[in-house]
């Protein structure tokens, strides 16, 4: 799979595995989509990643 050209949707994307799963698609080039109950921590990291 070629995660450069990827778009994910990451439920329990802001903590956990769901949180290294994103930061993984992002640093390989690809753009995931988060999503959380606590979107304070979602939106930290979309603002740590861009």
């Amino acid at each position: 799979m070629r995660i450069q050209e990827s778009i994910a949707l990451v439920t329990g994307g802001a903590s956990g595995l769901g949180e290294a799963t994103v930061r993984n698609i992002v640093k390989n080039g690809g753009k995931a989509a988060i999503l959380d109950l606590s979107e304070e921590r979602g939106t930290s990291l979309v603002e740590e990643l861009g």
